[in-house]
């Protein structure tokens, strides 16, 4: 899965550097199915499957949060998150907002 998932940001990458409308659909469309496989994976409480998505020195922080650098420690916290919440929920994805610039790409939501 981890190389499936580098497979796509690499393709993510290549396509950030095209600055044609058709081009950023691409971009968006692709962008959109990794993160879906994420949530997928989210929903599961699959905290192996989660960290796939991140690199060995990634870093994560969410709001009000302890910074988490490594995705082994990244893997930790979401198994101990997946162990203490409840993580049936509608789509994360509607409210996800998609923004590049043509250099880079950032889902925010």
């Amino acid at each position: 899965m981890a190389r499936s998932v580098v497979a796509s940001l690499l393709l993510l990458l290549s396509l950030l550097s095209c600055q044609s409308t058709g081009d950023l659909e691409l971009v968006t469309e692709e962008l959109r199915r990794v993160l879906a496989r994420m949530e997928a994976a989210t929903t599961r409480e699959d905290a192996e499957a989660v960290a796939a998505f991140y690199t060995e020195d990634a870093v994560r922080q969410h709001l009000g949060g302890d910074v988490v650098v490594g995705r082994e420690k990244i893997r930790a916290e979401l198994a101990g998150s997946f162990e203490q919440l409840d993580f049936e929920q509608q789509s994360w994805l509607d409210g996800v907002d998609l923004i590049s610039d043509g250099e880079v790409a950032i889902a925010r939501g």
